[in-house]
């Protein structure tokens, strides 16, 4: 298969902690890959990296972006050589970075996430969460809106179009005019990765979705997963504590602990991996 995200020797310290050790694997196009450990293994730190929340102090993230390969560590900025200003596209890919650069190029990229606690905006409709996340979609031209000119109401029909159609797709059509906060916590989950689907990414991060869920409602969660993987010919990269979900959804796992990738492999060869069994129950190795 087809690597889509290719992490090599990530290297993250915080102070003296050294959150990551040169950690190393593939996420394959197509799949399902769960990153799992204990808490403080160093997951979400991968996952901040991944989407440009943070930077890596050494290291390579290379993603296949959707119209070409990317660096996500050059698009949160670089160092500046002063042999770049001989070379205009160098230049301009510098001041491009530095000044303008984020976890925005990132998801422009082609990289959706969620968080482990819920980010919505819960004072506005559940309608309007889906709009908003289309930002990057719309017409930014002032007097096309202001005058209604039809490339301006084409994107708005557009964006309200996508936003109708995830809603029917996550069961939650019949809320559209109610603040996201009122939600039950489930529903606001759902929602949170249907904005996430909103700028149709290749790869959506999704950092413990099933987390305050109840049984059914994981359930219900983990045959979504696998439709959105199925449907949306999205690539999903998952971090969860739910092993009964993870060895269901899953085509690839890998393992950190301290910081350290311990193991990888299918679901079977990692259930049955001595090394993350003792990472799990605290046995010596």
């Amino acid at each position: 298969m087809k690597k889509l995200l290719k992490i090599e020797n990530l290297c993250v310290s915080f102070g003296g902690i050294k959150a990551l050790q040169g950690v190393t694997f593939d996420v394959e196009e197509g799949t399902i890959t769960a990153l799992i450990g204990p808490n403080g293994a160093g997951k979400t730190t991968v996952f901040n990296c991944v989407t440009g929340f943070y930077k890596a102090q050494s290291g390579q993230l290379e993603f296949e972006g959707k119209s070409h390969k990317v660096d996500i560590s050059k698009l949160l900025g670089s160092t500046f050589h002063w042999q770049q200003l001989f070379s205009p596209k160098g230049l301009k890919d510098w001041l491009r970075y530095n000044v303008f650069g984020g976890s925005h190029l990132v998801a422009q990229s082609g990289i959706a996430r969620t968080f482990q606690n819920i980010r919505l905006f819960k004072d506005m409709t559940v309608l309007e969460n889906l709009l908003v996340a289309q930002h990057q979609n719309v017409s930014k031209n002032v007097l096309a809106s202001l005058f209604g000119l039809n490339s301006f109401t084409t994107k708005e029909n557009q964006a309200l179009e996508r936003g109708l159609e995830l809603l029917e797709i996550f069961s939650l059509g019949e809320y559209r005019d109610r603040l996201a906060g009122e939600l039950s916590y489930g529903m606001q989950r759902r929602l949170e990765i249907a904005r996430a689907l909103c700028i149709h990414p290749k790869l959506i991060c999704l950092d413990e979705p099933a987390a305050g869920l109840n049984p059914n409602e994981t359930a219900d969660l983990s045959a979504l997963i696998m439709k959105i993987r199925r449907d949306f010919n999205v690539t999903v990269f998952v971090i969860e504590h739910d092993m009964s979900m993870v060895m269901k959804i899953s085509d690839h796992i890998v393992v950190l602990d301290h910081g350290k990738v311990i193991a990888r492999g299918t679901p079977e060869e990692v259930k049955s991996n001595r090394t993350v069994i003792s990472a799990y129950l605290g046995e010596e190795g």
